[in-house]
């Protein structure tokens, strides 16, 4: 992988003084990159429209889309997840940002080392930024440590852009911004992420303990997004963190331990945001030249389908809720009759019969991640556990700071 040179966004310092703080966003995901994933949704897309696969599309749908590309009735310009954050029915990181405030007055910041370098994984929207990313990082701060540098990386480029531009302006510390598909594709860009920052350090050896931050589902949710189910993949993951960071390596996550389905489905009721968010890969598929049809209208052929309703004697309808995987599936519905114009030919689907799995999001007792980080050769775990709250923070190591 050929990796682009770096595009200062932000001055580093004065009389370019070494050492400086500085803030980069480094656009990594090049051609060839680029092409993979164009290929891989292609992919994933066509298996999905033809009932084929697994179906879902889960990582293609943090995308910023454009307005004509849904037809009318579009949603705001650039990627639904950001309105969905935001909104007063799934402001999640709220929930993320009080089990960390409970977890960094229970002690967490003593469990860490004296000089840190900070992984932001998939920071994502502003406001989960400034809510989780900058609590730690300044609670950090006040506690002594030394931090030496921000990494952040994000399958979404003005995410990445957005994390290490803010956390370079709240804390004036080097912050570099990658974009990365960092649990499928992600261990080169993550490599060459630290060798960069060793340069602008001018150090030659990491000195610093990496600390992985992880707020929201990205670590719950690799199963289906490698298209696997079970906890094989969990577990695979948390080994690659592990590997890729070493001995020193400290995770810290938020994990949902819902577990009470009419909670959780009460919890992902419709709105138009949550719609939006859910069909945002057909959009994303016109763009892509996959859905061919003239005036493609998303808005008018699909749904999010009610995850409440139950079939009633005809066409099955897919369960939202699955005990066997802990997990909530909200999927696309089909609502008018129509033919799909696709580069290999027209596929028909069905009004209340054509459903395709978009998001898939794990709930659970925090044990089960225990168990599985445990099984990466995480051998310290503590859970941080508010009373009456299902938002959890999990601090792993490989060994005490």
């Amino acid at each position: 992988m050929q990796f682009q040179q770096p595009k200062n966004i932000l001055p580093t310092g004065e009389n370019g003084v070494a050492n400086a703080p500085v803030a980069i966003l480094r656009p990594i995901m090049n051609v060839e990159r680029k092409a993979h994933m164009k290929a891989s949704f292609y992919k994933a897309f066509m298996e999905a429209v033809k009932g084929e696969g697994q179906g879902c599309l889960l990582q293609y749908l943090y995308y910023d889309t454009k307005q004509e590309s849904w037809g009318s009735n579009a949603p705001p310009e650039g990627s639904p997840w950001d309105n969905l954050v935001i909104s007063d029915n799934f402001s999640t990181w709220k929930q993320q940002s009080a089990a960390l405030t409970h977890a960094l007055r229970g002690g967490l910041a003593d469990k860490l080392p004296a000089q840190i370098c900070y992984h932001a994984y998939a920071p994502g929207e502003q406001h989960a930024i400034e809510k989780n990313d900058f609590l730690l990082i300044d609670s950090l701060q006040r506690s002594g440590k030394e931090i030496t540098g921000v990494l952040a990386f994000d399958i979404l480029e003005r995410y990445a852009y957005q994390a290490a531009n803010q956390i370079f302006q709240r804390f004036n510390l080097h912050s570099l911004g990658y974009q990365a598909d960092i649990l499928l594709n992600g261990s080169e860009t993550i490599l060459k992420a630290k060798q960069q920052l060793r340069e602008a350090r001018e150090e030659t050896i990491d000195t610093a303990a990496p600390v992985i931050a992880v707020f929201g589902g990205l670590l719950q949710n690799v199963q289906q997004m490698a298209g696997q189910n079970g906890d094989e993949e969990t577990i695979k993951q948390y080994k690659k963190i592990r590997e890729l960071h070493g001995e020193n390596a400290h995770l810290i996550m938020t994990v949902d331990t819902h577990e009470d389905p009419s909670v959780i489905l009460s919890n992902y009721s419709y709105s138009q945001d949550l719609e939006a968010f859910v069909l945002n890969f057909l959009p994303r598929a016109v763009e892509a030249g996959i859905i061919q049809n003239k005036n493609y209208n998303v808005f008018a052929n699909w749904k999010m389908a009610d995850p409440h309703e139950k079939s009633n004697g005809g066409t099955p309808r897919p369960a939202a809720w699955h005990q066997n995987e802990k997990a909530l599936y909200l999927h696309a519905e089909c609502k008018s009759d129509h033919v799909i114009e696709t580069p290999e030919g027209n596929i028909a689907v069905q009004a209340g019969k054509s459903f395709i799995s978009a998001t898939r999001t794990r709930k659970g007792p925090a044990s089960d991640h225990v168990e599985m980080l445990n099984k990466a050769g995480f051998a310290n775990v503590t859970v941080y556990e508010q009373p009456n709250q299902a938002h959890k923070v999990i601090h792993a190591a490989v060994r005490p700071a």
